[in-house]
């Protein structure tokens, strides 16, 4: 009896997921079959002459450790050609991934 003990206590617990696992397969079915929605948003792409990043006039803020300074980077003008290599280099630790991020969202 004591065996049975602990497989009993934990059916309930095993229907429920089960019954959870099912709803989220009936959602993601439901929403796999359903139709392309169409976007009501237009996105202008800017004439960019065969650039695939350009920056004008921005200002990029990170915070500095505790007691220090911000981090800023001021850009004038960056304009990086479609198919060319571009690198980023410095210390260590000082936020490359920071530095693409705003680019890589804009974009």
């Amino acid at each position: 009896s004591i065996m049975l003990a602990y497989p009993f206590m934990t059916l309930p617990m095993s229907i429920l997921q089960c019954l959870y696992a099912r709803t989220s397969f009936t959602r993601i079915a439901s929403y796999l079959d359903s139709p392309e929605k169409v976007s009501y948003v237009s996105f202008e792409q800017p004439k960019t002459d065969g650039a695939a990043v350009e920056i004008k006039s921005t200002n990029l803020v990170w915070p500095g450790k505790t007691g220090t300074t911000n981090f800023r980077l001021n850009i004038y003008e960056l304009s990086i050609p479609k198919g060319s290599l571009c690198m980023v280099i410095g210390p260590v630790a000082v936020s490359y991934t920071h530095l693409t991020l705003p680019t890589i969202y804009s974009v």
